[in-house]
């Protein structure tokens, strides 16, 4: 036992005594023993305090949010004057408040006029109720009545209504839309059109929260369903990871020369007027069988067919490469069947951090300060109602509000960040535990929680710089989305090409800056470096060997998205299945559901299969590494598995291949 013991020693950190085929940057990196080190020191600790202090920021804003705004904002409606229907509506610079917590219902009294006006009421009108503004009696005189209908003082209901959303619509409404469609003058048109106008978008949240809480049942289910797929996925994967990425590689090329010939079938059949493969579109048809289009079409197909195909030859060891680190993938994570646990914690993080911002955010929609102002409605400003017939008030961000939201926002995207950071870490630390171990099932009696461990002990101020310079980066495309959004129909096409520019220039900053950080937390995870050296350590690394980085990152991201695929839509086709089946009734809102079906289900996949992604990194990063500081021999061994160094030494003489 004691001499086995010998030949296999511990993982911990044998002194480099000589490396392979390396250049000097390379010898002059390697100074540290490698595997994953045990001494280590808190690194970036300034970026963790300042992450905290954001936070503090973050709980004052939600707390100020819950205390000043009012959720009925985003589902009740507002009257002419301003006043929230169903609220008590305080006094407002010379305008008394205003009770109308009796009154939840918004209707609306002469469509023929322009703008219409609204009145908040205790029960929706039926047809010829005479509806009056606040303070005001319908007349019993004739004469006096027609003079209030004239002023805009009362004036009866056009047609039963009843409460949609708090607002009292016309019972017939989709006849009137259609009559609306038909005749854009007449009365039921005016009707139709003031309620479209006014149903904005919370009204539609409302109603498609409503769908959903009729529906909840299924999507909770259709969860537990993608959860098990996702098990499953990984489970075939272990053992089928060869097969499946072959299986890849071949479709791809089958489809790509299918759709090739396709195209170039139809554009010779619209040339020679034979017979075409009608789409049953007529305007799709149209488009697409014109000879022209057809010929580009063509040849573009052609031309990614090809590329895909000499690529697939070119690079089949490197494919070859991708497959055994995939295997060596499946291989550490059925070591440590904790780590199949460890995306539920991310997504269950996520979860709730999207849910603190959207309440804390929606409720800062409706914490502007309430001012008073000249009524703009002139219908309005001819009424009048206690002396209050030329004022309104109503609700207005400010300065401080609007950075509050940026505020806000910004620490979502960091705190979001920081979340994946802190699993990409752990997961990283696991598996380079398996990669540098000796002897592969001899790892410590909790790899997933010790490597968690040493990321929340050490590590966090590292990972909280990285997800920082990845929050700022998006921020700044949300502000140049917005800034797009505002000068859309201006005309001002300099300044939306300018804007475009910058937003495709900062979609490729942080397609990079995500790229560095993962291999950063890598080396971080590893070697106990701080962010900027680990960011410099793994980018020299990738650099050294980037032909082989390309290959095996698109292959298995290839392999990764259809198993994304995959999972989302047998999730998709099930809950269609039991929507269809026990839930017909939602009508024209039977797709809301299924919409939240497909957007859980493909988180839960993305969740799962970025695991497999992270695996797949760090034991290529440590392979590179490997090959790089070992050559193999008795005094010099590698630290890889027996099947990867079968690879090697069998490509070992064909440098173009093996090397960078």
């Amino acid at each position: 036992m004691g001499k086995k013991k010998e030949a296999s020693p511990a993982p911990a950190a044998p002194e480099v005594q000589r490396t392979a085929v390396v250049d000097p940057q390379a010898q002059e990196q390697y100074k540290k023993p490698v595997g994953v080190q045990a001494g280590r020191s808190c690194r970036d600790v300034f970026f963790m305090i300042l992450f905290l202090l954001f936070w503090v920021g973050m709980v004052v804003i939600a707390v100020l949010a819950f205390r000043n705004g009012d959720f009925n904002r985003l589902t009740h409606g507002v009257d002419s004057w301003g006043n929230l229907c169903g609220s008590m509506n305080p006094a407002v610079n010379g305008i008394a408040a205003f009770d109308a917590t009796n009154k939840p219902y918004l209707h609306y009294m002469n469509p023929l006029v322009d703008p219409v006006v609204k009145v908040c009421v205790e029960k929706c009108p039926v047809s010829q109720q005479i509806v009056c503004v606040y303070g005001a009696t319908p007349s019993t005189n004739l004469v006096t009545l027609n003079q209030q209908r004239a002023n805009g003082t009362c004036f009866p209901a056009l047609a039963d209504t009843q409460n949609v959303f708090y607002r009292c619509v016309p019972v017939n409404a989709i006849n009137l839309a259609a009559e609306q469609a038909l005749n854009s003058n007449s009365t039921a048109s005016r009707i139709a059109n003031v309620v479209a106008t006014d149903m904005n978008a919370s009204e539609m949240a409302t109603k498609i929260s409503q769908t959903l809480a009729d529906s909840w049942p299924v999507i909770l289910g259709m969860s537990g369903v993608a959860l098990v797929i996702s098990f499953v996925w990984l489970l075939l994967l272990n053992f089928f990871a060869g097969p499946l990425v072959w299986l890849t590689v071949i479709l791809a090329n089958i489809s790509m020369g299918a759709i090739t010939a396709f195209v170039w079938s139809n554009w010779n059949a619209v040339r020679t007027g034979g017979q075409v493969r009608l789409t049953g579109n007529s305007t799709l048809d149209t488009q697409m069988y014109n000879q022209t289009t057809l010929l580009i079409i063509g040849v573009i197909t052609g031309v990614v067919f090809a590329v895909i195909f000499l690529i697939s030859i070119a690079a089949r060891r490197r494919i070859k490469l991708a497959i055994v680190i995939i295997r060596e993938t499946s291989k550490a994570v059925r070591v440590m069947p904790m780590i199949f646990l460890f995306p539920v914690f991310k997504y269950v993080f996520t979860t709730g951090l999207f849910a603190f911002f959207v309440a804390v955010f929606a409720l800062l929609s409706t914490s502007g300060q309430a001012i008073s102002g000249a009524a703009t409605n002139t219908a309005v400003t001819q009424l009048q109602n206690q002396g209050q017939g030329n004022l309104v008030r109503y609700v207005t961000p400010d300065r401080v509000l609007y950075f509050m939201q940026i505020y806000f926002v910004f620490g979502f995207l960091w705190t979001w960040q920081f979340i994946l950071g802190v699993w990409q870490t752990t997961i990283a630390g696991a598996v380079a535990t398996w990669y540098w171990s000796r002897v592969k099932t001899n790892l410590p009696r909790f790899p997933v929680a010790g490597a968690f461990w040493r990321c929340f002990r050490y590590h966090l101020g590292s990972i909280a710089l990285g997800s920082m310079l990845i929050a700022i980066v998006q921020l700044i495309r949300l502000l140049l989305a917005e800034a797009q959004r505002k000068l859309k129909g201006s005309g001002n096409k300099t300044a939306q090409y300018i804007l475009s520019c910058l937003q495709c220039c900062f979609w490729c900053l942080e397609k990079f800056m995500k790229f560095i950080n993962k291999n950063a937390y890598i080396e971080v995870a590893v070697y106990g470096y701080s962010f900027c050296e680990a960011a410099r350590t793994a980018f020299q690394l990738l650099f050294r060997n980037a032909f082989r980085v390309v290959v095996v990152d698109k292959v298995s991201n290839f392999l990764l998205f259809l198993g994304k695929v995959f999972i989302t839509a047998v999730t998709c086709v099930i809950a269609l299945a039991v929507l269809n089946q026990r839930y017909s009734n939602l009508s024209e809102f039977f797709a809301v559901p299924l919409i939240f079906i497909f957007v859980i289900s493909w988180i839960i996949a993305s969740t799962f299969a970025s695991v497999v992604d992270m695996g797949i990194d760090t034991l290529f990063l440590c392979f590179c590494e490997d090959t790089e500081r070992h050559d193999g021999s008795a005094n010099n061994p590698y630290y890889m598995s027996k099947e990867l160094k079968e690879f090697t030494d069998k490509n070992k003489g064909k440098v173009p291949d093996i090397a960078s």
